[in-house]
């Protein structure tokens, strides 16, 4: 995607878009669809430094569960690894950062290979790192 504006000075915006950050979108978008399929209200936090990508609430119950969103594809030896790791850019270079314990309630994981959204308990996350 390229802009260009002519007027006192010519100003050009190239698409900084990085392939992971869409990646990222597009797991983000999978993930919120399923959670709202299984009948979950989708709140989107306005800061993207949480440990948290979304928040799924219960209307029934008034529950909160804090979303943390993976997009991993299978890998060469057919398994799904997951990195349980928070990386972001920012002024200083690229950032990153382990979970710690209550980060967020459930690791959603979107697999494109399979079309599916695969839900991990926080619990069930500690005990495998």
């Amino acid at each position: 995607m390229e802009y260009k504006f002519d007027s006192c000075a010519t100003y050009q915006l190239l698409n900084t878009m990085h392939h992971t950050k869409e990646k990222g979108d597009l797991g983000n978008l999978k993930i919120a669809a399923e959670i709202a399929a299984q009948g979950f209200k989708v709140l989107v936090p306005v800061s993207e430094h949480l440990p948290f990508d979304l928040v799924a609430y219960d209307q029934e119950t008034g529950n909160l569960y804090k979303i943390q969103s993976k997009y991993c594809s299978i890998n060469k030896l057919g398994l799904i690894s997951i990195g349980l790791k928070s990386t972001y850019s920012s002024s200083s270079g690229k950032t990153s950062k382990r979970y710690t314990n209550n980060s967020f309630d459930i690791l959603a994981v979107y697999c494109p290979n399979l079309e599916a959204v695969i839900f991990i308990s926080e619990k069930e996350v500690q005990k495998l790192s």
